[in-house]
């Protein structure tokens, strides 16, 4: 490797699901490095539906440790060496001695900065395991993804681009979609991607995190079904929300909110009362809220079981990346 500095990071998991777990947890500070990663060794689970042939295929193919296993080599960016085994028996690297089952839980995965050129499998005659042996060379950088699609929104300023896409209205399409989600239960895996872009505040130091601002960029697709799930409730609003509240109702200022304690403070001054005014301003408030506390609250407001599952589809297992240096 050089003079590159590497993490060479050994692993044998136990059998008990419990203690995988708390092992995987102890791991997980070890993956946040600058460095290059090489993680492998038997984890004693499986990461794919295919990852196990014979009795009990089937059968929580993924339990808690392995999700958790999952979270934490997708959070570090790394990969696996072997890839997807899909339906290739040559990449299980476990059997039982009679053969009645086989599965894969030995596994390395590298940092995308190690460019992987071969791999095998490798028989070893004193084990019931196979050896994963690959090649690789250390690229020094990190490969860059597929990247996502944009709009060049100059295009929009020609009539023949703005004859073509009202032609081509894609409004039927959307909901055949959202009515398919509503169905299965669950977005598809582009809706949930979002586009991390750090914007400076303009003050403070530039290497403290806190003086900047994510901002995130998501799927049309998303946004044009939340927008339409606000512009729902929005006719509501004010008979669910107290007209004291400002933000986010329509016609309400924060001006009148500025009114309001002035009058208050007039009013208890004129009375000579004894009172403390408390301003609270929580930070990253929205990410605090409790999605089950959520639910909740729409169900007491009453606002329907389709309204509901609609949020219910739209939050979980949503996941975001980071665009560095554009």
């Amino acid at each position: 490797m050089g003079r590159e500095p590497v993490r060479l990071i050994n692993v044998y998991a136990p059998s008990d699901e419990g203690e995988r777990r708390k092992l995987f947890q102890r791991l997980r500070p070890q993956l946040v490095t600058s460095r290059t990663i090489m993680m492998g060794g038997d984890f004693n689970c499986i990461l794919e539906s295919g990852g196990r042939c014979g009795t009990r295929a089937g059968e929580g193919w993924m339990d808690d440790a392995a999700k958790l296993l999952a979270e934490m080599v997708g959070e570090a960016s790394l990969t696996d060496v072997i890839g997807s085994m899909g339906s290739d028996a040559r990449n299980f690297t476990w059997s039982h001695h009679d053969g009645s089952v086989r599965s894969r839980i030995d596994f390395i995965f590298t940092s995308k900065s190690v460019r992987i050129r071969q791999h095998s499998m490798v028989t070893v005659h004193f084990s019931d395991h196979r050896a994963i042996r690959f090649q690789g060379e250390l690229t020094g950088k990190f490969l860059t993804g597929p990247g996502t699609w944009k709009l060049n929104s100059s295009l929009l300023g020609r009539e023949d681009v703005q004859e073509e896409l009202r032609r081509t209205y894609m409004g039927p399409d959307l909901l055949e979609l959202y009515e398919e989600m509503e169905q299965e239960g669950v977005m598809p895996h582009t809706l949930r991607e979002g586009m991390i872009v750090l914007l400076y505040k303009h003050k403070g130091e530039r290497c403290d995190f806190k003086n900047w601002r994510p901002i995130s960029f998501l799927n049309v697709d998303y946004k044009i079904l939340a927008k339409t799930m606000v512009n729902r409730l929005k006719g509501a609003m004010g008979e669910i929300v107290h007209p004291d509240q400002t933000c986010e109702v329509p016609g309400h200022r924060v001006a009148d909110s500025l009114a309001l304690i002035r009058d208050t403070i007039q009013y208890i001054t004129d009375r000579n009362i004894r009172t403390t005014l408390v301003c609270l301003d929580q930070e990253k408030a929205f990410d605090r809220v409790s999605h089950e506390f959520m639910e909740r609250v729409l169900q007491g407001f009453g606002l329907g079981e389709r309204f509901c599952n609609y949020v219910r589809i739209m939050y979980p297992d949503i996941f975001s990346s980071v665009m560095v240096n554009g």
